[in-house]
């Protein structure tokens, strides 16, 4: 989640939304997709004026 800068609850809520997508591995840990990563903090950005 440090990678992404968003929050934990923030990424859980985009990805039941549909708006990411999350590949699960065996050892429990969540990768996402750079191009979602990216479109995220684009659009967070934007929300805080930046």
């Amino acid at each position: 989640m440090d990678r992404v800068g968003i929050s934990e609850s923030t990424l859980l809520r985009c990805q039941r939304k549909g708006l990411i997508r999350v590949a699960k591995m065996e050892n429990g840990k969540k990768l996402f997709r750079n191009e979602d990563v990216e479109n995220l903090r684009k659009v967070y950005r934007n929300l805080d004026g930046q």
